[in-house]
């Protein structure tokens, strides 16, 4: 739907997507900078779990992140990436 701020808890398993912001305080933001999921990088959801949380992988990093954190990633589509299949 346009206009939905969509988060990494919407997304689907294997949909490349584009990291777009981070609704965390400055602390929590920076942490998630630091370790690469940062406004413009690109990733995909590889596992979704209970309660929300999901594994997400970007270059060769998989990284897990709770339920809250998924909620206050937003993404865009990133249209020039084909999403996984398998």
């Amino acid at each position: 739907e346009r206009g939905a701020i969509m988060t990494l808890r919407d997304c689907p398993r294997a949909m490349r997507v584009v990291v777009d912001g981070i609704d965390l305080d400055d602390r929590h933001r920076f942490r998630l900078c630091e370790i690469g999921l940062a406004p413009g990088a690109g990733l995909r959801v590889m596992q979704r779990s209970a309660f929300g949380g999901r594994v997400v992988a970007f270059g060769n990093e998989r990284v897990a992140v709770d339920g809250g954190t998924a909620r206050a990633v937003r993404f865009a589509r990133d249209e020039h990436a084909q999403d996984d299949v398998a």
